[in-house]
């Protein structure tokens, strides 16, 4: 069964900073893994570019898939955080 919490207390600086690391904690590793998969395409393109002749011909689709999965990954953890964030503030379901 979820646990029910109650909406943040926004009214305080120290409220409003409990609540922003807690925010912070919603997705973390997935977050984690989404800026790991676009920052390794970036740097694979980068590579790339300045190595061709090392990489073959099938590394830009590489490099696409890598990023196109990291910001997949990243826009749904941001999803998943304005939807915790929206259940928080109703007082409803925590994670």
């Amino acid at each position: 069964m979820a646990e029910t919490l109650p909406p943040p207390k926004l009214d305080t600086a120290e409220g409003r900073d409990d609540y922003r690391r807690e925010l912070r904690r919603v997705a973390q590793p997935l977050r984690l893994t989404g800026l790991a998969i676009v920052i390794c395409g970036a740097l694979l393109a980068i590579a790339s570019r300045f190595a061709a002749a090392v990489f073959p011909a099938w590394i830009d689709t590489v490099v696409f898939a890598l990023l196109g999965v990291g910001w997949a990954i990243l826009i749904y953890v941001i999803y998943l955080r304005s939807q915790y964030h929206r259940r928080r503030m109703a007082g409803a379901a925590g994670r």
